[in-house]
C-alpha cells in the first residue's frame, strides 16, 4: 500500500506518500473520529487490536494497527483512541534501525526547529532524544523520538501526532 488515505470527512486530511521527497505534514487530522471510520479509511492491512491486549499511550488504548510505509520507510502505524471511541494519537514506529537516521533527518528538515528538545542517557547504553513540534496552525502536536543505542542494530525511532488545543498536546 503506497499511502494511507484519511478522507473520512469532507475536509482534506492526512495523506502519506512513500514517494514524496519531503515528510508531508498531516493537514487537518480528523481527531475524534471512531475506530470504524479509521478502519474504513485505511482499508486492507488495518487490523483491530483487542482492547485487553492493546498497548496504551497516555492511558489511551491502541485499537488499530497497520504495517505500511511512511516516506518509503517500513513502519508500524498505531492508532490510539480516547475512551476507546475517539481517535486521539497516531504513532509511526520505524521497524528497521538502519532506517532511523535518514527518517529522522527528513523529519527534522520538514519540521524545522523543535520548541523543546531533551536528551536522556540511560546506563551508558542508550540515549533517548525527544523533540516537540507544536503545529497550532494545523491543530496538532508532533513528537519525534530517537533511541540511540550503543549497538546500532538496536536503535529505534518514532513520530507521534496528537491533537493540539489550548497550547498543549492531547486536548480537543
Amino acid at each position: 500500500m503506497p499511502y494511507i488515505p484519511w478522507y473520512f470527512l469532507a475536509a482534506p486530511l492526512l495523506a502519506i506518500s512513500a514517494s514524496s521527497a519531503a515528510l508531508e505534514q498531516p493537514q487537518g487530522f480528523a481527531w475524534g473520529i471512531s475506530p470504524d471510520e479509521v478502519m474504513e479509511a485505511l482499508g486492507e492491512g488495518a487490523k483491530r487490536v483487542d482492547e485487553a491486549d492493546a498497548r496504551k499511550l497516555e492511558g489511551q488504548p491502541e485499537l488499530i494497527s497497520q504495517t505500511d510505509t511512511y516516506q518509503g520507510t517500513p513502519v508500524i502505524a498505531q492508532y490510539h483512541f480516547r475512551d476507546g471511541e475517539r481517535l486521539s494519537v497516531v504513532r509511526f514506529y520505524i521497524t528497521k534501525a538502519a532506517d532511523c537516521p535518514n527518517f529522522l533527518a527528513n523529519a527534522r528538515t520538514s519540521l524545522g526547529k523543535p520548541e523543546h528538545s531533551e536528551t536522556q542517557e540511560i546506563g551508558g547504553l542508550m540515549k533517548i532524544k525527544s523533540e516537540d513540534y507544536p503545529q497550532a496552525e494545523k491543530g496538532m502536536w508532533v513528537d519525534l523520538v530517537e533511541y540511540a543505542h550503543v549497538d546500532p542494530a538496536r536503535a529505534k525511532c518514532h513520530i507521534t501526532y496528537r491533537p493540539f488545543a489550548d497550547g498543549k498536546p492531547g486536548a480537543f
